[in-house]
This record gives structure tokens, C-alpha cells and sequence, in this order.
């Protein structure tokens, strides 16, 4: 996709990555591109925030019992400083499971980088395939202005 391009607001942004904002109670615009220096750029202007809005990243549902730890890395931008909880969601039957990491992602107006892991014996619910499982970004249903300059995913 070339810089600049607008993404839809509806359905996946990309293959395997999609926003979720709470359909009921929430009076949020969203626009997002992609940025000439980074993934995806989104813009939020909320007149009455919900109950949620996240930014989900499919990372499929095999089991992790033969790896050490998995984690991500990502740069970030944001006029306004902008934080954000990080979880691994598993699919299980009737619903969900949120992991969290230990720490808040946080962006500045300077590149800001976050690296955190999570240790997979010490968690059984990724020793086992999953109906699925995504990789989850929670964010304040506020208006706010974000770049995600890079992200990885990592297992080891």
C-alpha cells in the first residue's frame, strides 16, 4: 500500500488488523493512513467516548509451548502524549481471555520505542493451541492523534 493512502474505517485496515470501537456508546470519528515514515497513522475526534477502542493484529492460534517468551517492539509518535495497555487476547469458548504486559505503551512527540515480553511457561493459557489470538492495543476512547512507525513480533 503506498504512503499516504486512506484505509477503510469498516472491517480489517489491513489484512489481519482491525479497530474496534464500542458500537453503543460511542460517538468517535476515525481516519487512518499510511504514513510516508510508518505503518498507520490514525486520527480520533470523540464527542462521547465508549467503553472501548482497540486496535487488534491477528497473530493466528498455534500453541507457544515450544518457545520462551513472546513480545513485541514498536516505535510510536503522537502530538500529545498518548498511552495505551498492550494484551495478547486467546479465543476460547463463549469468549476471550485478555493477557496483559507489565507495562503501558506510551507515545510522544519525539519516536518513542516499547519493547515487552511476557515469559510463556509462566502463562499455561499460551502453552496450548487457541480458536485464535490477536495482538491487542486498548486505548483511551478519547480523541487523540497516533503513528505507529514500526511494530514487531517476536518469539524466542
Amino acid at each position: 500500500m503506498e504512503a499516504g493512502a486512506e484505509l477503510p474505517t469498516e472491517g480489517p485496515l489491513v489484512r489481519g488488523l482491525i479497530c474496534d470501537i464500542d458500537p453503543e456508546k460511542s460517538d468517535l470519528d476515525a481516519a487512518f493512513t499510511r504514513p510516508t515514515d510508518g505503518l498507520l497513522s490514525m486520527d480520533f475526534t470523540s464527542r462521547t467516548p465508549g467503553r472501548w477502542l482497540t486496535l487488534s493484529l491477528s497473530l493466528g492460534g498455534e500453541s507457544l509451548a515450544d518457545y520462551g517468551v513472546v513480545g513485541f517492539a514498536c516505535t510510536s509518535t503522537a502530538p500529545h502524549s498518548v498511552d495505551c495497555r498492550v494484551s495478547l487476547r486467546s479465543g476460547q469458548e463463549g469468549g476471550f481471555h485478555d493477557l496483559f504486559f507489565d507495562r503501558r505503551m506510551v507515545s510522544f512527540p519525539t519516536e518513542s520505542l516499547h519493547v515487552d515480553a511476557l515469559r510463556i511457561a509462566d502463562h499455561p493459557e499460551l502453552q496450548t493451541e487457541t480458536r485464535w489470538r490477536n495482538l491487542m492495543f486498548h486505548f483511551d476512547p478519547r480523541s487523540f492523534r497516533l503513528v505507529l512507525g514500526d511494530l514487531r513480533i517476536f518469539v524466542a
